[in-house]
């Protein structure tokens, strides 16, 4: 989503409506199947039990509010809708239809992968989440070790190798190679988010590098101009 948003709108990771940022993540296709998974597990019927009635109320609840957020992104969340989306499937789908066989081992296989993924992400954010609190009480260490183990579990997140940068960059007052390579490792991953840009290049101002510093601090502020903590620090002759 980062690189389709306005660059004068707020800086955030998500386009706040499910469809436009499975649109833009994994483009028109993804949200297309989305879009028929959901009509498909709600083929309309009658409720049968009371309690499945207040399933399907759920289902469509998170879906009308993600209309207007991404709750999608939250892993408690979406746990619960896709097991609601799971138990609307056995009741519309596949109960007592056995032309629909095909349907039964495709969400069953996707169920399981949900899950796989939901619990490895899970295991990172929670390690994550310790990092960053071992980083707030100075016990840098520890946080590194957490945020290794993030890695583990979820090797593509770039917040997790900014983590490790920003705790590499109090832990070692020189100019650490580990550092700078973390920073780069987040850019990388994601070449559209701001923040990225405005830690590495603060880091090597700070470091007494300002020729390095300059092309990422001007990234930061074409990719978020309206936040003034990143353009406040370059000169008006810099910015882009």
């Amino acid at each position: 989503y980062p690189a389709h948003k306005t660059a004068e709108a707020t800086e955030s990771l998500f386009a706040h409506n499910f469809l436009l940022h499975f649109a833009a993540e994994g483009g028109i296709p993804a949200a297309i199947l989305l879009f028929l998974f959901i009509l498909l597990v709600t083929i309309p019927s009658a409720p049968d039990k009371d309690w499945m009635a207040g399933i399907e109320a759920g289902f469509w609840a998170f879906l009308v509010h993600n209309l207007f957020d991404f709750s999608f992104s939250l892993f408690q969340a979406s746990f619960i809708w896709w097991l609601f989306a799971g138990m609307l499937a056995g009741k519309t789908l596949l109960a007592d239809r056995p032309r629909f066989v095909v349907f039964k081992i495709f969400f069953s296989l996707l169920s399981l992968t949900a899950a796989a993924g939901l619990l490895f992400l899970a295991l990172a954010q929670k390690n994550f989440r310790q990092a960053e609190q071992y980083l707030a009480a100075g016990k840098f260490e520890p946080a590194a070790r957490a945020a290794d183990l993030a890695l583990r579990f979820w090797p593509l997140d770039d917040r997790v190798h900014l983590l490790l940068a920003r705790i590499e960059r109090v832990r070692n007052p020189g100019l650490s190679l580990s550092a700078l390579e973390s920073f780069l490792k987040s850019i990388s991953l994601n070449p559209y988010y701001s923040y990225n840009y405005f830690y590495l290049g603060t880091y090597l101002l700070e470091k007494k590098r300002p020729s390095a510093a300059l092309p990422y601090l001007r990234e930061a502020v074409r990719l978020y101009p309206s936040k003034e903590r990143f353009s406040s620090i370059l000169p008006e002759e810099f910015l882009p």
